[in-house]
């Protein structure tokens, strides 16, 4: 028997290939070769497998930034971009899926995808603003900065493929020094002030 995680998995594909709103219950189970019945065991609705994603893939995002561990306020939160980098790029076809796929989720009953996201995105506000209090990270607007950073790291699922010239842990590492140290050289006379 087919087990939920295997029909995660292939929905998410068939979500990522043919749209949200194309695909078809049908069409998932003719790609795990098992009938619409056995999909219903598990799920009754698209709604249902896309609430799930969109839960399994949050709390993946929870755990990976809640165990980042102590260290200085700017190392903490390198490592929560970080955290959230590997995590955008181990499934860059889903977090595209969850990312056009909003607008359904907000209005899936139970879910409150948004409530949920808010959540995750004030952690990493407070800890920017911790950063800020302790010195060690500019006084910028701490809502623009953390918004703008996880837009550019969830962005790479739109581009990156893990089959190209640039491996994961390549991405991860030059991504993460990108947005959380600048691309302007230390020594460069032009660095942002």
């Amino acid at each position: 028997m087919v087990k939920r995680r295997e029909i995660l998995s292939a929905a998410s594909m068939v979500f990522a290939r043919n749209g949200y709103e194309a695909a078809s219950l049908q069409l998932l189970a003719d790609m795990l070769q098992i009938s619409r019945q056995a999909l219903y065991h598990y799920f009754k609705s698209k709604d249902q497998i896309l609430a799930a994603l969109f839960d399994d893939y949050m709390s993946r995002l929870e755990a990976a930034e809640s165990s980042v561990g102590a260290g200085s306020s700017q190392f903490r939160f390198q490592r929560m971009v970080r955290a959230h980098i590997e995590v955008v790029i181990a499934d860059v076809a889903l977090t595209s899926v969850l990312i056009q796929e909003r607008p359904v989720m907000s209005r899936i009953p139970g879910l409150e995808s948004n409530r949920r996201r808010a959540r995750y995105t004030e952690s990493f506000i407070d800890a920017y603003r911790q950063g800020v209090a302790a010195g060690e990270l500019h006084d910028y607007d701490a809502r623009v900065i953390v918004n703008s950073i996880l837009m550019a790291a969830n962005g790479l699922s739109f581009w990156y493929r893990p089959f190209g010239e640039l491996k994961p842990a390549q991405v991860i590492d030059q991504l993460t020094a990108c947005l959380t140290e600048g691309f302007a050289r230390q020594d460069s006379a032009g660095a942002c002030q």
